[in-house]
């Protein structure tokens, strides 16, 4: 599991133990990225302030690398389609 708990823009990236990494597009707000290999899913929750939704530089997408396929992944709740194992960061 990886955390920013705070609402300021930074850079995110991730090496899970197994060879799985993560990488977001761009800057990140408030994150929570939970990957369990053994259930075979991945979990996104992702919340940004109202000026940060059209910000210059503010993530769209996390990729995900180094997983199997038939991983679930689910962002904010929501079951999502990662193809070719990106994930759109979205409030809806």
């Amino acid at each position: 599991m990886a955390l920013n708990p705070f609402p300021d823009p930074t850079s995110f990236a991730l090496d899970v133990p197994g060879g799985v990494t993560v990488q977001a597009d761009g800057k990140v707000s408030l994150l929570r990225v939970i990957v369990s290999l053994k259930d075979g899913r991945v979990s996104v929750d992702y919340a940004v302030r109202e000026e940060q939704k059209t910000a210059a530089g503010m993530a769209r997408a996390l990729r995900f690398d180094g997983l199997n396929g038939g991983t679930q992944f689910v962002c904010n709740g929501k079951v999502v389609e990662a193809r070719g194992g990106v994930v759109p960061l979205s409030e809806e």
